[in-house]
């Protein structure tokens, strides 16, 4: 059992003493402590962005912040302007939609505006990791070639519901940002194909949720990234250990393999290990529970956990 550090303990008082309004207003902290002190306040209560406003100049070193469980408003997406960012990830935005309309799609938000007035200069310059936890679909057309001019330093992105069509393309996306090391697109519609990926030549972990390929030539391009150490996958009805065993993909480094909630025979995990020699441990989360190990001369010991749901 793993207890909380003394900076976990203090993070989490001092988050709960500004949630309960008493904390006094002359206080200070680097950015460490910003960071913890309001991931510990929004885990709260996602209300607590509001917080951000009244504490804004208290919690003037904050570099990350995550408000995928957030409902933040027009005065709160511009009070981002306060602080220098490095990670920023958004949950729904509908409710902007009206604030930052899109140009085109009445329906839409216009994320690039958006973007533009809550980030300061550093804030686009420095920004390492963008996340949009909502429909996709809000932004509509071409917001992909804006994004990657906004934020030149971009290593890991997350964008759930992508739908990928002839107007943006995997391929054409992977082209935007070749520098990232980390990419989750869960849930993407319209994928049939992950051809253009090996143009991410820095990539290290793919998050690839219930995103279905369905051409099994489409996961071939996975044996060119060399820096690859974890895809993820998970989706009830795909077999993507198997999948991936017809395309003959080979990931040299691969070290670590989710495939939750995938179809897989233990005959498939045995194969999937024997092709990859880097590979210690592969995590399914399953409607039954055992734990394979084997050993391979040469190799070091290979674990498959199955865990209960």
């Amino acid at each position: 059992m793993l207890f909380p550090s003394l900076f976990q303990l203090t993070a989490k008082s001092v988050a709960q003493e500004i949630h309960n309004g008493k904390f006094p207003f002359d206080f200070n902290l680097d950015s460490k402590s910003n960071n913890a002190v309001v991931r510990e306040l929004l885990k709260l209560d996602p209300k607590n962005i509001e917080k951000l406003k009244t504490y804004k100049y208290q919690l003037s070193r904050l570099t990350e912040l995550d408000l995928s469980k957030c409902q933040i408003d027009e005065e709160g997406i511009l009070n981002l302007k306060n602080f220098t960012l490095n990670s920023l990830e958004f949950g729904d935005l509908y409710h902007l939609k009206m604030k930052f309309p899109h140009p085109i799609y009445i329906y839409g938000v216009d994320i690039v505006s958006l973007l533009e007035r809550a980030l300061n200069t550093n804030s686009r310059k420095m920004m390492v990791h963008l996340g949009f936890s909502g429909e996709e679909e809000l932004f509509m057309f071409g917001w992909e070639e804006k994004i990657s001019e906004l934020f030149p330093s971009l290593q890991s992105l997350k964008i759930i519901s992508k739908r990928f069509n002839e107007r943006c393309p995997f391929s054409s996306f992977c082209n935007l940002f070749p520098n990232l090391r980390v990419l989750d697109i869960s849930y993407a519609r319209d994928l049939s194909t992950l051809n253009g990926i090996k143009n991410l030549r820095n990539l290290q972990k793919l998050v690839m949720r219930n995103a279905g390929i369905g051409n099994i030539d489409g996961y071939k391009e996975l044996s060119e990234l060399t820096n690859l150490s974890g895809p993820y996958r998970s989706n009830d009805s795909i077999r993507v250990i198997g999948s991936l065993l017809a395309a003959e993909v080979r990931m040299q480094n691969l070290e670590f393999l989710d495939c939750s909630r995938t179809s897989v025979d233990d005959h498939e995990l045995r194969k999937f290990l024997e092709h990859h020699p880097k590979l210690q441990t592969v995590v399914a989360i399953s409607r039954f529970y055992f734990w394979i190990e084997f050993e391979k001369s040469n190799t070091a010991r290979k674990k498959v956990i199955f865990f209960l749901p």
